[in-house]
């Protein structure tokens, strides 16, 4: 008996679900600028415990800010906010 698999979810998303959730990751990308800016060093774990996010998360949206052109430097253990303080 074959059955008919999706990607992905297996369930429907409510109307305006995907909104809400893209405006989430919007706020925690500009929490994410903001901690950097309190601090001139933020490690990892610190960052991760204050957004309670995981390591690869964090990850991720340093990457994607990195794209935006958001200058964000990173050494062992450390992330930090290069050029001018917005």
């Amino acid at each position: 008996m074959a059955t008919n698999r999706s990607c992905g979810n297996n369930h429907q998303q409510r109307p305006g679900e995907e909104r809400h959730l893209r405006l989430l990751h919007t706020i925690r990308l500009f929490r994410i600028i903001a901690l950097l800016q309190e601090h001139y060093y933020r490690t990892p774990a610190e960052l991760c415990k204050e957004l309670g996010i995981s390591r690869r998360t964090l990850q991720r949206d340093i990457a994607l800010l990195r794209r935006y052109g958001v200058d964000i430097e990173g050494s062992p253990g450390q992330y930090r906010l290069v050029g001018p303080r917005w």
